[in-house]
């Protein structure tokens, strides 16, 4: 099978087609749910139950998407004339509303996968990728390029252009291998009763698009080498993970970087590369999980790595990273805090957690410098740090979806969650927290935003009440107590 996604600005609808790639190939969907409104705020409160009584503008970039196939982001948005718009699926295709009345999307097909605001004014985006501006005065959408977040742009769209808009920030997503990990027919099973004693006989055996298959009753104490085809490398008992203890052998890793170094298109499953570059003396992103140059999209299905120096790093290589039920704990160098327990640098083009589990001792547990983030589901913890940092803000609004975040009444750090905090290379697209938990006994737990708009939506909060640290054009709402 050939999947091929082309795409102009990373968006709802392209996340759409990735999950569909991942679940075409054994992964699981992310799943989302609209977040209900609070009952007390230390901010504007931007989404009341009665939406007649919301402020209005809604904050510019917040969207309300169709993600998997369900209405997921703000529970509505309203734009500077104050009509209220929602978004729901009808026959399985995207409904656009304005204060309740069904509107038209012309040349379409009839379908809307999210609804987004720009200077008070609602542009949407159809399923070809397009983007559209509402126009009052037609009482249509029409097509035009969508401007970037803080821009002025008043009621009426500029109509003329068709196709795919480039977009202001977006990047091309890769192309998936012709030829997908684990399609070609063939198994190369490794282990004691296998063909291959070792993962790494296997791997210079591997032919495009193989399964390699691991007995995970033994642990394979080796640093296999990187590899250069799509290959999809599962235990051979799903639930029980394939232990690879790289404890000693830093100087034997592949390329120098990690003890799974994929470099093209990869599926792994129940892996969990253990004691990975500990010995180092500071952060070199040497990881159980280094995606590497050639590698288009990486999906890890139930994966796992505890006590490496990163459990998954990715370098300057635009990749798409899909991570379900991963566990990474006690990762980060004890001295050093710039190692993580998952990290992506600027190459990194989407990054999806979906039921992730992250802690580091002395890192973030989530640092990702892509221009899109999504994290469906699982917890993080960082005494040191920030526990999510998005260091260069976002391109395409950001959703953090029932992820739990700890911080304990002993740690050093206070902060959740941070955005823009370094730059603003990617844009200041917002970052939505929908029904998470926090557990926050440290005494001023810290949501920091240098730019795009933080809203907690939805919360449960243990210990003491959220602090808003804003500076630049950043700013936090939403439900902190």
């Amino acid at each position: 099978m050939t999947t091929t996604i082309t795409a102009s600005d990373p968006s709802a609808a392209e996340a759409n087609a990735l999950i569909a790639y991942a679940q075409a190939f054994g992964g699981t969907a992310a799943t989302s749910t609209v977040a209900g409104a609070g009952t007390s705020s230390t901010a504007t409160n931007y989404f009341p139950t009665d939406p007649t009584k919301a402020p209005y503008p809604s904050p510019d970039g917040l969207n309300i998407i169709i993600f998997n196939g369900a209405v997921s982001g703000e529970p509505y948005l309203r734009d500077n004339t104050g009509a209220i718009w929602t978004l729901a699926i009808v026959s399985g295709q995207g409904q656009p509303y304005i204060n309740g009345n069904a509107v038209s999307i012309s040349g379409s097909g009839g379908n809307m996968t999210q609804l987004t605001l720009r200077g008070g004014a609602i542009w949407g985006q159809v399923g070809t990728g397009q983007w559209q501006a509402w126009n009052s005065a037609m009482g249509d959408f029409a097509n035009g390029t969508l401007p970037a977040v803080g821009t002025s742009t008043g009621t009426t769209a500029s109509t003329g252009t068709t196709g795919a808009s480039t977009g202001t920030t977006g990047a091309t997503l890769p192309v998936p291998a012709k030829t997908p990990p684990g399609t070609s027919g063939r198994t190369l099973t490794v282990g004691p009763k296998g063909t291959y004693a070792t993962i790494t006989l296997a791997l210079a055996a591997a032919q495009a698009g193989d399964l390699i298959s691991i007995d995970p009753s033994v642990t394979y104490k080796e640093a296999p080498p990187a590899w250069t085809v799509p290959l999809r490398i599962s235990s051979a008992v799903p639930g029980q993970h394939v232990t690879i203890d790289c404890n000693g052998l830093t100087s034997s890793l592949a390329r120098g970087k990690g003890a799974l170094v994929p470099a093209a298109d990869t599926i792994l499953d129940w892996l969990m590369p253990i004691n990975v570059a500990t010995d180092q003396t500071s952060g070199q992103l040497t990881s159980g999980i280094r995606p590497d140059a050639g590698l288009g999209y990486l999906i890890l299905n139930s994966c796992a790595g505890n006590n490496n120096q990163c459990g998954v790093g990715a370098g300057a290589v635009p990749c798409v990273i899909i991570d379900n039920n991963g566990s990474y704990l006690n990762c980060g160098l004890t001295t050093d805090g710039l190692s993580h327990a998952w990290y992506t640098s600027t190459g990194t083009l989407m990054v999806l957690l979906n039921g992730t589990q992250v802690s580091s001792p002395q890192g973030h547990g989530v640092k990702s410098r892509a221009p899109q983030l999504y994290w469906f589901g699982g917890s993080g913890a960082a005494p040191n740090a920030t526990v999510l940092d998005v260091p260069d803000g976002l391109t395409v609004s950001g959703i953090v979806d029932s992820v739990t975040f700890t911080k304990t009444a002993t740690d050093p750090n206070h902060g959740i969650a941070g955005l823009s905090m370094e730059s603003g290379t990617n844009g200041a697209a917002g970052l939505l927290f929908s029904l998470c938990t926090f557990n926050v006994a440290c005494p001023t737990p810290l949501m920091e935003t240098n730019g795009g708009v933080m809203t907690v939506v939805g919360p449960a909060i243990t210990g003491n009440p959220i602090t808003a640290q804003v500076s630049g054009t950043g700013a936090v709402q939403g439900y902190l107590t």
